[in-house]
């Protein structure tokens, strides 16, 4: 009877749909913006995404 639930438990688990591989990325700060009179400044602390900004990838979220 024990077998019979660890065999069922095991065809569970690798089917169980919160075993997916789904990793979410973090956020991470990789920059500021400051506004400076009538001009914006973006002071970048990791230079790693400096090509995607200059490319225009990058979405603005309101709050």
């Amino acid at each position: 009877m024990l077998n019979t639930y660890e065999k069922k438990f095991e065809k569970w688990k690798e089917n169980s749909s919160s075993n997916s591989e789904k990793k979410q990325e973090c956020k991470q700060l990789v920059g500021l913006i400051y506004k400076e009179g009538y001009n914006i400044t973006v002071e970048l602390l990791d230079d790693s995404v400096s090509a995607t900004i200059q490319r225009g990838k990058f979405k603005i979220k309101d709050k």
